[in-house]
């Protein structure tokens, strides 16, 4: 059991969301767990008459390192490319495989919809694969001038470790990023940002998932949208 100061920090940044739900209040509740048994050696060291301070303090420090952590630093919409031409009939290597004209005149419609939801992103990012630079193409001509970045950390078989390299990455101080890649890589990484791999989110395609995600990208679902309701959102 926590100290009673530990508890009731830890019950002030970690509402009632679930036992697996927020993955920063569990690593809370393990630092602080592990700083109730560091306390006591360090302030016999120090002087006994000072434990309440030197316990005072380190709650303080641990408690700023987690705010720093938690801290929302980004929303990032992941967007999953749009059609793609079919991979048999295609016949080519699959990251050469181009949108379908479908494909496209949906990417249009998902994009001209988010312009009117969302400012400019400071970065649009996709995988090197024909079929999500294009949908970058299509992001860039309706959002205007923001910064396009290609990536083989968002390439087909990505991770949540390259999903976290990536935004480690992003020059500036981003604060809105757009990502189109692939599935099932989205949902998979979604689902660690969201519940620690507990959750599994279908991401169609051409279908945009806004999340608000901290330094360590773990983070919040905010917003799913197909092509038609986003079109729905801005009539």
């Amino acid at each position: 059991m926590l100290p009673l100061h530990y508890r009731a920090v830890y019950l002030a940044i970690a509402p009632n969301r679930g036992e697996k739900a927020v993955s920063i209040s569990a690593s809370f509740y393990w630092v602080a767990s592990l700083s109730q048994f560091l306390i006591p050696a360090f302030d016999l060291k120090v002087n006994p008459g000072y434990k309440q301070t030197a316990s005072s303090r380190l709650t303080n420090e641990v408690v700023s390192l987690i705010y720093f952590y938690m801290e929302i630093i980004m929303r990032v919409l992941f967007i999953r490319h749009a059609a793609a031409a079919d991979q048999a009939a295609f016949g080519g290597s699959d990251l050469d495989r181009p949108l379908s004209d479908e494909g496209r005149k949906e990417a249009r419609k998902m994009f001209k919809a988010l312009a009117g939801l969302y400012p400019q992103p400071n970065q649009i990012v996709s995988s090197k694969a024909m079929r999500a630079r294009e949908t970058a193409e299509i992001a860039c001509s309706c959002f205007g001038r923001a910064q396009r970045i290609e990536s083989e950390l968002l390439n087909p078989g990505s991770s949540f470790k390259d999903f976290r390299k990536l935004i480690a990455g992003l020059p500036g101080q981003p604060e809105l990023v757009v990502v189109i890649g692939h599935e099932p890589d989205f949902s998979h990484i979604l689902g660690q940002i969201i519940a620690d791999g507990e959750l599994r989110i279908d991401v169609k395609k051409a279908s945009c998932i806004e999340v608000d995600i901290n330094r360590i990208c773990k983070g919040e679902l905010k917003l799913m949208l197909s092509p038609k309701a986003a079109a729905k959102l801005v009539q």
